[in-house]
């Protein structure tokens, strides 16, 4: 499971550490990853969004909401080269 939130104010790798500093201690997250261009955090684990934003405020940034996460890609079945699974 993971958690996504559009943060405010990152503008460099000390804001994205800081914010890792912040999110990785609480309970539940196995792994906290920050892209300052989009403006993302993102938590993977057993964790839940009012934590991470009150820890993402504690460390001086502003959480702007929680975001769907990317659905990730799939091939579906009936366009892979071979008409099935695509491993084969």
């Amino acid at each position: 499971m993971s958690v996504v939130i559009r943060v405010g104010g990152m503008s460099c790798g000390h804001c994205a550490n800081a914010i890792r500093q912040a999110v990785t201690p609480l309970a539940g997250v196995e792994r906290v990853d920050v892209d300052v261009a989009s403006g993302i955090v993102t938590a993977h684990g057993d964790c839940d969004a009012a934590s991470i934003s009150a820890a993402i405020t504690r460390a001086g940034y502003t959480p702007e909401g929680e975001v769907e996460p990317a659905p990730r890609p799939s091939l579906p079945m009936a366009d892979s080269p071979k008409g099935h699974c695509c491993c084969g």
